[in-house]
């Protein structure tokens, strides 16, 4: 498997980190990408990246962090890192309409640039969305239609399922976490069923989502395994086959860009 969104340097996992990886890695998560959503995060990806050979490292401005004062600053030096090659990814970013933490022209300004940037350097891009779906989709069609929208993913899933078919139909990857084994969440469930295969990603967003049976405690990679396991469900067939599903996607999603 391999898990393509986790906040590993988040400090709930300070005091054991390296048993964190250990465990993933003894269930057969044998890739992570950590996601940035700072200039901070996003260099501490890189240094956990560094020291594990198990992990990959993506940076960005996530849109809830685009009104901070440094903003500009870290966006020019993360800029300057992804097009030297230091990461295999650009972001977490995109638009969020469930926190009041960005104006929304501030967050479309910087989702742009994010965009821009994956397309100059050839890097996947991992786009963020929370109600904010309609105009998510409206300016990654504004890039699909002049034949401009990077390789890129939709992390954490969570529109009305009919978006999985449109966003889908554009190319774009669709990731699970692990609110797809939650019981009611049939929007989900629904979603998981109509995506094509070869575009059908998994993560935990630790520690963020633990799935169903260990919902509501700090989410980690080896907790993946509990989602895949749904998702084979979810399209009836076996697990050991939706395990390989998701890792290979993965590879393709993170080392098949032009420029990977």
């Amino acid at each position: 498997m391999y898990d393509t969104h986790a906040h590993l340097d988040f400090d709930v996992f300070d005091s054991d980190r390296d048993l964190v990886l250990e465990r993933a890695a003894q269930v057969g998560v044998n890739g992570i990408l950590a996601v940035g959503i700072d200039l901070a995060t996003s260099l501490n990806a890189l240094k956990l990246a560094s020291a594990h050979d198990q992990v990959e490292a993506s940076a960005a401005i996530h849109p809830n962090s685009t009104a901070a004062p440094e903003t500009e600053a870290g966006f020019a030096r993360i800029r300057e890192m992804v097009l030297d090659g230091t990461f295999v990814a650009v972001g977490e970013t995109g638009l969020d309409n469930y926190w009041d933490k960005s104006p929304p022209e501030t967050q479309e300004r910087y989702f742009r640039k994010h965009i821009d940037l994956a397309l100059e350097a050839g890097k996947p891009l991992i786009i963020h969305c929370r109600e904010a779906h309609d105009r998510t989709l409206a300016i990654l069609k504004e890039y699909h239609e002049r034949g401009g929208l990077p390789c890129a993913v939709m992390h954490c899933f969570g529109a009305p399922a009919r978006f999985a078919g449109i966003f889908s139909g554009m190319g774009l990857y669709i990731s699970f976490a692990g609110n797809v084994t939650y019981k009611n969440a049939r929007e989900l469930h629904e979603a998981a069923a109509k995506v094509p295969i070869d575009l059908l990603l998994a993560e935990t967003d630790c520690p963020f989502l633990a799935p169903v049976p260990c919902r509501g405690k700090r989410n980690e990679p080896a907790l993946m395994a509990h989602t895949v396991r749904r998702l084979a469900e979810i399209r009836g067939i076996e697990v050991e086959e939706m395990s390989s599903i998701v890792e290979r996607n993965a590879r393709r999603f993170l080392f098949d860009s032009p420029e990977n």
